[in-house]
């Protein structure tokens, strides 16, 4: 995995990631879906990517996108948990999310979830009810904005 150096501004250094803070105003949530890396989701299998947004007067959104690029994974399925959500999910991953927001289901997919506060988040792509390997590109930023 090529973690280089970590780039940050002032909120940036409160927001932590499970790897990396990018540059700028937003914050990268790895190397693993850095500007659409490719990943192999193995069958009743999950990628977690576990980021802290600290508290800010900013406006702050995850956004990105899910693409299968071994075709159309209709067992995949993306979601955001707050900690104790994934807590919850994590303890039985063949369980349904309880997720406070949309949960997609397929490998195509827009993302764009309000962050409306400070707290640990859970980024999840999902295979755990499909049969086959996945192969993913997946991209996921925070953004924050005044």
């Amino acid at each position: 995995m090529n973690r280089g150096a970590p780039r940050t501004s002032e909120l940036q250094r409160h927001i932590a990631t499970e790897h990396h803070a990018a540059a700028d105003a937003t914050v990268d949530l790895g190397d693993r879906v850095a500007g659409g890396a490719v990943v192999l989701l193995a069958p009743h299998d999950a990628l977690e990517y576990a980021f802290e947004l600290p508290q800010t007067d900013q406006k702050c959104r995850l956004v990105g996108s899910t693409k299968g690029v071994s075709g159309f994974g209709g067992n995949v399925e993306v979601f955001l948990l707050t900690d104790n959500e994934y807590l919850f999910w994590h303890a039985n991953p063949a369980a349904i999310a309880q997720s406070s927001w949309e949960t997609f289901r397929g490998s195509e997919n827009t993302l764009d979830y309000d962050l409306p506060s400070a707290g640990a988040y859970h980024f999840v792509v999902s295979n755990e009810m499909g049969l086959s390997p996945q192969t993913m590109a997946v991209k996921a930023q925070v953004k924050c904005v005044w």
